[in-house]
């Protein structure tokens, strides 16, 4: 018997059986930092004969929070949420549990609520324009001769700066073989799906050329930052010929369906069995219970008599139906709800000019409400160092006058105009125009950007949200 299991296990090794094959892999990166997608992969799928399985996921350091949709020849087929599992900070693996939250301050934080005391507003004179470039003084030199005649080189003037591009929200790119995610450094998994043979002789479950499209999205930009996205699509094949695996196979069947009717018939004897017994015991109760009236375990309390009068009792009446007043139902006002799909595409934005010296550009996003998704435009986050020396945009003379604007009607009840205003690119004036938008928090207010003068010229202010109204 000892040396009966070795056997077997070498017996079930050996067994023929599928094997799946990487059929390809592709990894994607992403063109921006934050992004909320909808994001789109498409894969065509072969329609293997004996199957073929796919699994996307993806590595990211920050933590990031979103959710997918799955759609195989448009028809939508799952869906879901897909979350970082784990991260590595300084050298130290840290798992991610529970409810969480994407690490994308970067991408969300909006411009700080500050106290702003009130300041007297600086005289409003105008700024003399600089004098016009005069070449400086020659130098006396000897006469050149007749053929010679100098001529002062003309004034090179300083290079202007680049206009202001639109900026494109983030999207996938596809990354260089070599640059593909190693199994082990995944940290976050969107789906996997396994589409097997539907019977014995390998027919596909998947049509040939089927499109697969998956679609991942977020309520909030996640931080892309040298983040990964990978699909990995593998296909199965038998380990022996298809025909010797075709005859295992229904080997197989016969033996697990000449199993299952021989247990078949042991639970039916075993039942008829049982059901025997248990007839033979009622039957034996039933001849007591004839043959003795006063037994009150067969007919309760009192004996057969007593049973007897219990049914020959009147019957209680029952009680007249009430007819019921049904209220006018109530109307309520309808209750926030999630998302029900991803958000619309990201709209390319054109930002004015940088305000300050080390201003950063954050990019727009979709924000969903609770009812509709909103549009929230890009702005530039200008860091308090800027703002403390003073290290903003500075014209050469004051801005054209206000334009007038129309403001549509707000998307939203919360929703403040951000009024537009005059930017200076280094070489014209630029119209910046307003938009609706939402305050970091209720309650505040926007102090518009505004121009003054200084030594300098005329500098820019930025808008800042704040809690009280600023005198300039």
């Amino acid at each position: 018997m000892r040396h009966l299991i070795p056997v077997l296990l070498l017996a079930t090794a050996c067994a023929p059986s599928l094997q799946y094959r990487q059929d390809a892999a592709v990894a994607y990166g992403f063109s921006a930092p934050c992004g909320q997608g909808p994001f789109t992969l498409s894969l065509r799928l072969k329609g293997a004969r004996w199957g073929e399985k796919l699994a996307i996921g993806g590595f990211a350091p920050h933590a990031v929070v979103g959710r997918y949709t799955i759609k195989l020849d448009g028809k939508r087929v799952s869906e879901g949420q897909f979350a970082t599992e784990h991260i590595v900070q300084n050298g130290t693996y840290a798992s991610l549990q529970g409810d969480q939250k994407p690490d994308n301050q970067r991408c969300v934080e909006r411009p700080a609520a500050v106290a702003l005391e009130p300041v007297a507003p600086p005289p409003s004179l105008p700024v003399e324009p600089p004098p016009p470039w005069q070449p400086p003084p020659l130098a006396w030199q000897a006469p050149p001769p007749p053929y010679a005649v100098p001529v002062p080189a003309a004034p090179v003037p300083p290079p202007l700066p680049d206009p202001p591009k639109a900026v494109v929200a983030a999207q996938l790119v596809a990354l260089n073989p070599g640059e593909s995610v190693a199994d082990g450094s995944r940290n976050f998994r969107v789906a996997s799906f396994t589409w097997p043979s539907v019977d014995l002789i390998g027919t596909p479950q998947i049509a040939p050329d089927a499109v697969l499209e998956i679609t991942l999205w977020s309520e909030e930009p996640n931080d892309w930052d040298g983040a990964t996205l990978q699909w990995v699509h593998e296909v199965a094949e038998p380990t022996v010929p298809e025909a010797e695996y075709i005859a295992y196979l229904h080997k197989e069947r016969r033996e697990a369906e000449a199993d299952a009717k021989r247990r078949q018939e042991e639970a039916n004897r075993e039942y008829q069995e049982r059901q025997a017994e248990a007839n033979r015991k009622n039957a034996a109760r039933q001849k007591r219970c004839d043959e003795h009236h006063d037994d009150e375990d067969c007919w309760g309390k009192g004996g057969y008599d007593a049973y007897v009068a219990s049914w020959n009792a009147p019957r209680p009446q029952p009680k007249p139906v009430v007819p019921v007043v049904v209220a006018a139902p109530v109307v309520t006002a309808p209750q926030p709800r999630p998302p029900e799909g991803p958000p619309p595409v990201a709209q390319t934005e054109m930002p004015p000019p940088q305000p300050s010296l080390h201003a950063e550009w954050v990019a727009g996003y979709w924000q969903w409400t609770g009812f509709a998704w909103f549009w929230l435009g890009g702005w530039w986050r200008v860091p308090q160092q800027d703002l403390v020396a003073q290290a903003t945009m500075v014209a050469p003379a004051p801005p054209p006058l206000v334009q007038v604007e129309v403001a549509p009607p707000p998307p939203l009840p919360d929703a403040v105009w951000l009024a537009g205003a005059w930017y200076w690119d280094g070489r014209i004036w630029l119209w910046h125009s307003g938009q609706w938008t939402l305050p970091p928090r209720p309650g505040l207010l926007w102090h518009a950007p505004t121009w003054v003068i200084d030594g300098r010229g005329v500098r820019l202010v930025p808008g800042v949200w704040g809690e009280v109204v600023r005198l300039r």
